[in-house]
């Protein structure tokens, strides 16, 4: 279980609290039943259990919880325990009792890590992959391969997902932790789509959760790209039940329908996930493996981490600068186009030299030459180029880009790259779409990119 309090500040005067946990450990401190298999597994409206199959949360079919109908059940409740079953309520929150601008309904954000890296993609995953093995598309021994063979790059190297294990079908899941299996839906496209039939509608299935994965972790929303979101996880949902109509949806499958509503209300969901929480409980998992000590454990972890944090405090280097470069040497500016020459004199007054790095961290995002960065826009879609060389002017950084030209293809949600001729232009970092590079693969000829998120031009 995991869980902690963030503040948020609003237009109004008033601060909102919000508690960011895992879905058992939302609902243990929110006072409401804890197990998935209750009559109400949802804390943000009223679903039955039984509803979720057959009703969609976008047709308003489920009354969503507020704040004044919570506080009259939580008092009935306290009255009656026999109300537990009727409103999913077993009590109050101690969160709602300490804190003066925080409430249970609105409180607890979703998690998107839980809700879709860890439970409906493995599942789906498994689902999907089993079928494609059983019609001959594909075969485990193929996938496994592929999976490994892949020129995993830059940081897909250190997420690359696992081989599926052999037991996948019967458990109904391919395991694998949030990094994994976030790397897995993404790259599957590059991995084994070339082998799959266009217009397969289990394929589909994998293509529209990946669309879904990658608007639900975007950082920036509009309207327009909410409504979008929301008409691919209605279509998710009636291709999955078409292909699969004896597929029983999980409560996780009825919290992503609640997507949209919750982002207009808390924001980017990856702000309130709990990555970081992961993040921190590796170390601990670490200290326990290392020091093999069970004894008295709540006092062995909090020693070891206090100590690794005086450590780093007490280390020059723990508070970075913002911009840090690597192998940095002069290069001759006669080596570029004449395009490129005449920005840096305007600019810069650059005449013979300049400076260039082997990569540079911005702000702790790190870019390398051969990275594709996002430039631009070519009818609503984003356009890319990819980084020849870094330059260092003036405590300034540019990236010499290759101009690419870029197609979008459908049936592996990524874009194909092409660079005819090698023509270079000047790239300042606040001129990118997104400041996450991304890797670009090398596959039967042709270049790709596959996006982490989605990218709003």
């Amino acid at each position: 279980m995991y869980a902690g309090v963030r503040r948020r500040e609003d237009k109004t005067t008033t601060t909102n609290f919000r508690c960011v946990a895992a879905q058992l450990g939302a609902h243990s401190l929110a006072g409401l039943q804890e197990s998935f298999t209750v009559e109400h597994p949802c804390r943000f409206c009223f679903a039955k259990r039984s509803e979720i199959q057959e009703k969609k949360v976008q047709s308003g079919a489920f009354e969503l919880r507020t704040k004044q109908q919570h506080d009259r059940q939580v008092a009935e409740v306290l009255n009656d325990e026999s109300l537990v079953k009727q409103y999913g309520v077993k009590g109050g929150c101690v969160l709602s009792e300490r804190l003066e601008y925080f409430h249970t309904v609105g409180g607890f954000p979703p998690d998107i890590m839980h809700d879709l890296m860890e439970g409906v993609i493995p599942i789906e995953m498994s689902l999907c992959i089993n079928d494609l093995v059983l019609r001959k598309l594909i075969s485990l021994e193929s996938l496994n391969q592929a999976i490994k063979q892949f020129p995993y790059k830059f940081s897909d190297k250190v997420d690359q997902p696992q081989i599926i294990p052999a037991t996948f079908a019967s458990r109904g899941t391919i395991g694998g932790n949030a990094h994994e299996n976030w790397a897995l839906i993404r790259l599957l496209p590059l991995i084994i789509g070339f082998d799959i039939p266009e217009r397969d509608q289990t394929w589909e299935i994998l293509l529209l959760l990946k669309d879904i994965l990658e608007m639900a972790v975007a950082f920036r929303f509009t309207e327009d790209s909410l409504d979008f979101l929301d008409a691919k996880i209605a279509e998710h949902r009636d291709l999955l039940l078409t292909v699969f109509p004896h597929f029983k949806l999980r409560p996780k499958h009825h919290y992503i329908e609640h997507y949209t509503q919750l982002i207009r209300m808390y924001g980017p969901l990856r702000d309130v996930w709990t990555m970081r929480f992961e993040g921190k409980h590796k170390f601990f998992k670490q200290v326990i493996r290392d020091t093999k000590n069970f004894k008295n454990v709540t006092q062995t972890l909090p020693v070891r981490h206090q100590r690794l944090m005086a450590y780093y405090v007490d280390s020059p280097s723990f508070f970075k600068p913002s911009i840090q470069t690597e192998k940095v040497r002069g290069t001759l500016t006669s080596t570029f186009p004449d395009n490129v020459q005449e920005f840096l004199r305007q600019r810069y007054a650059v005449q013979n030299t300049v400076l260039s790095a082997s990569s540079v961290s911005i702000d702790g995002i790190k870019y390398n030459p051969d990275m594709i960065v996002s430039v631009g826009t070519c009818s609503g879609l984003p356009d890319f180029r990819q980084i020849f060389k870094i330059l260092v002017i003036n405590n300034d950084v540019l990236f010499l880009c290759k101009d690419l030209t870029c197609w979008y293809i459908e049936h592996l949600r990524s874009f194909e790259l092409c660079s005819h001729v090698l023509s270079l232009s000047v790239t300042k970092p606040s001129d990118l779409n997104d400041p996450f590079p991304l890797p670009a693969y090398k596959l039967r000829g042709r270049t790709y990119v596959t996006l982490k998120h989605y990218i709003l031009c």
